[in-house]
This record gives structure tokens, C-alpha cells and sequence, in this order.
């Protein structure tokens, strides 16, 4: 779907230039005790290519984030924690935060130093930091800054990875706290595995230029740069490195959306011969993992019934039915912008786990108990969901609603 925030927010663009780069200094080993996977901070500052950092998402080489959800994870001791934006990220951007497993907490950051957190106890601490902001969602992480003397764990992911590729629906656009509102980013907590979370808003499958996307994620789900990077002025031309992480266990592509639609003019079998060649573009890096595809949202026989004989291409391809349990009605959508709200963004949620559950055998993960930082009961990080917003509240984007929550 097309997000409707480029074109009023294009006047904020700062001048930015791709040969620009950020801080950047080596990590010292000085002080690291390698069995146990801790290392002191001296000065307290933690530049962003250190190895205990685990980024979430796809960051470029200057350290920008370039999809929605991106965000870091670190495990520190101390009583603090500050992010510094980098002079090339846009500013204010919203970010969300949870700190030793809780509640995810909601902020803006700006260029420069940014307190996330202060008067802790000194003791061990997780912090896990989400861009929530879909577009823009281009934040420079220049350096991180804790108590000096303190000390850093590296932190260990979850068990099981999966990459979620979509669209905005994916993204969460115009939720209230967008990417972490969304139905992909719920589904790696609620099924406690890592998640990458590879999802522009307005993108089709097929490699189109379409709503300020250069490019189709049967072309961009292999680079690190989101296909608008270059109408906002970032690095737009960077493959992405996936050799970065372990392979994951299962893909799921939730596209068609904007394929479907009349400005894309993709015709049914167009977007099967994208499907087949972004899975065969796939399994060269990937030769054995699941792949789950999901229908477009609306009943149309004819585009799905084409769509779910992408199964007979290869053995390991699952097609899920979206259309069996997407609300397409208020107040499961913004009736104004026909995107989920929080609520039709659980309900979303419910119906991609019972189904990679039941026809995937893909199933929910025991969460560790004695992770680095975990003081006491942990939040389940599907909190929303308890207590979902209906469409009566309010979008993310100020010119949606006066005043709004995001950062703009």
C-alpha cells in the first residue's frame, strides 16, 4: 500500500551525500575476556563496529538504518545509556525501547546525544532500540555511550531467525508506533526467535519503480538499501552481506498488495514469474530453508489461484491464505487509509502463527530464563495485543492526526 507521508514530509530533507561516512573508531580488546564474552569500556563509548553489538535489521555502511524495525541490541552494566545520532540520520526520528525485557517504551531522537536511559542500578542490563518510524526511517547511529569503566556483553541471539518481506502492511505504516505495531515485528516476539524485518512501504514484488521505489524487492530483498534510499538521498546501490547472519529457519513474503493495484498494472502471471525468480535468486544463498508465501488480502480467485501454484516450483514453498483471515473493515483498517490498525494488526498476527503452526510445523520458541540482563518476570512484547487500538485512535503522522504520536 502507499504510504501517504513522501511527498509532505520532502521539504525536511536534509542535504545528505552517499560518500558521507560516520565516526567511526576500532573497538579495543585491551580488556576483553574472550571466554566468557565481556569486555570493560574505558572511556564508555561503543562505536558501531563492534562485534557484541547484534543489529536487527539492515544497517548501510555508514551505519544508517535503511528499513523499518531496524534497530540494535547490546547487553552493558552500569547505570546508563545514550545514543548518538549521526549528522546524516533524519531528525526527530521515533524510536522505541526495551530495557532488561520489558514493556517497550516510546521516544523521539534527535541529531546528537540522546539519553535512552539513566539512573539504573549498576548491574547487568539488556537494551533492545527499534526504529518505529517507516517513512522516512533513515537514522545514523554514530556512537553509543555508557558509564565509563563499565562493561560490555556480547549479546547471544535467540535460538531461531526469520525474515519477514513485505510491504506496509509489514512495516506498520500508520500505526501508532508503526514498525513495532506490526503484525511481523509482534510475530518474532510472540514466537521468541530473531526477526529481520525487510518491508518498505508502497514496494510491489515485481522490480517496478512505483510510489518513490526504485525497485521491486524481487530486487531489493538482496541489498541492504531500501528500495526509496535514493529519493531521500542515501546510500541506494549497497548488496546486502548475508553472510552477516545464520541463515533463517523460515522467509515469509507477504507482497502483492501494490503489484495488485491499478498504478502497478502487474498482471497475475507477471507476479508469478517474480515469485519464482525471487525464490530462485533465494535458494543460491539459501538452498534448504522454509519459505512461506502469503496471498494479497483481498478474495480475487483468479490473482490467488495463480499465485498458490507457487507451491509446485519447490518443494519447500508454503502458501498461506491471508484473505481466510484478514479484516478488510473498520475497525480491523483506517478507514481513511485502508492499512491495519493495532488491532487488525494482531488479528493478522494470530492468523500467520496459526498458520506457519499448523502447515509450516513452524513453532513457538521456550525463552530462555537466564539471559544477560533478565531481572525478574519478562514482558510476553505483545503487550498491544492485550489491549489493541481500534481505528478511533489516532495515525501515526501528525498531518493524519493533529498533533499525532509519531515523530512527525
Amino acid at each position: 500500500m502507499k504510504n501517504f507521508s513522501i511527498l509532505l514530509l520532502s521539504s525536511i530533507i536534509p542535504l545528505t551525500f552517499a560518500n558521507e561516512s560516520t565516526e567511526s573508531s576500532e573497538y579495543s580488546t585491551e580488556n576483553e575476556d574472550n571466554e566468557k564474552n565481556v569486555r570493560t569500556v574505558e572511556d564508555g563509548i561503543i562505536y558501531p563496529n563492534d562485534p557484541y553489538l547484534y543489529f536487527v535489521g539492515r544497517w548501510d555502511a555508514d551505519y544508517v538504518a535503511q528499513w523499518a524495525g531496524c534497530g540494535f541490541k547490546l547487553d552493558f552494566t552500569g547505570t546508563s545509556l545514550k545514543f548518538v545520532s549521526g549528522e546524516r540520520s533524519q531528525s526527530p526520528i521515533a524510536i522505541a525501547y526495551s530495557l532488561d525485557y520489558q514493556t517497550l517504551q516510546y521516544m523521539n531522537v534527535t541529531t546528537g546525544e540522546n539519553v535512552i536511559v539513566s539512573d539504573l542500578e549498576d548491574t547487568e542490563h539488556n537494551i533492545q532500540f527499534y526504529v518505529t518510524n517507516t517513512n522516512p526511517v533513515f537514522l545514523q547511529m554514530e556512537r553509543l555511550r555508557i558509564d565509563s569503566g563499565s562493561k560490555i556483553h556480547k549479546y547471544e541471539p535467540l535460538e531461531k531467525y526469520i525474515n519477514v518481506i513485505g510491504d506496509s502492511i509489514s512495516a506498520g505504516s500508520c500505526d501508532p508506533h508503526e514498525a513495532v505495531d506490526s503484525w511481523a515485528f509482534l510475530l518474532g516476539k510472540a514466537m521468541n526467535v530473531e526477526a529481520d524485518i525487510i518491508a518498505q512501504s508502497g514496494v510491489p514484488l515485481r522490480d517496478i519503480s512505483l510510489y518513490g521505489n526504485d525497485h521491486g524487492m524481487e530486487y531489493s530483498y538482496f541489498m541492504t538499501s531500501c528500495p526509496a534510499a535514493g529519493m531521500w538521498g542515501y546510500i541506494s546501490d549497497e548488496a546486502y552481506d548475508f553472510s552477516k547472519k545464520k541463515e533463517p529457519e523460515l522467509i515469509i513474503s507477504f507482497l502483492g498488495t501494490n503489484d495488485y493495484g491499478d498504478d502497478a498494472k502487474v498482471t497475475p502471471d507477471q507476479f508469478l514469474e517474480s515469485l519464482k525468480n525471487l525464490i530462485t535468486r533465494i535458494r543460491k544463498i539459501y538452498p534448504n530453508n522454509k519459505i512461506a508465501v502469503a496471498s494479497i488480502t483481498k478474495d480475487d480467485k483468479e490473482w490467488n489461484g495463480i499465485v498458490s501454484s507457487i507451491v509446485d516450483f519447490d518443494d519447500k514453498v508454503y502458501y498461506i491464505p491471508t484473505y481466510e483471515f484478514y479484516r478488510n473493515e473498520a475497525p480491523y483498517l483506517y478507514p481513511s487509509n485502508y492499512h491495519p490498525t493495532e488491532l487488525g494488526q494482531c488479528n493478522l498476527l494470530n492468523g500467520m502463527m496459526n498458520a506457519i503452526t499448523e502447515k509450516i510445523g513452524f513453532e513457538k520458541q521456550v525463552m530462555p530464563n537466564n539471559k544477560w540482563g533478565m531481572h525478574g518476570n519478562i514482558s510476553s512484547g505483545i503487550e498491544i495485543c492485550d489491549n489493541p487500538a481500534d481505528d478511533s485512535i489516532v495515525y501515526h503522522y501528525s498531518y493524519e492526526n493533529a498533533g499525532g504520536i509519531g515523530a512527525w
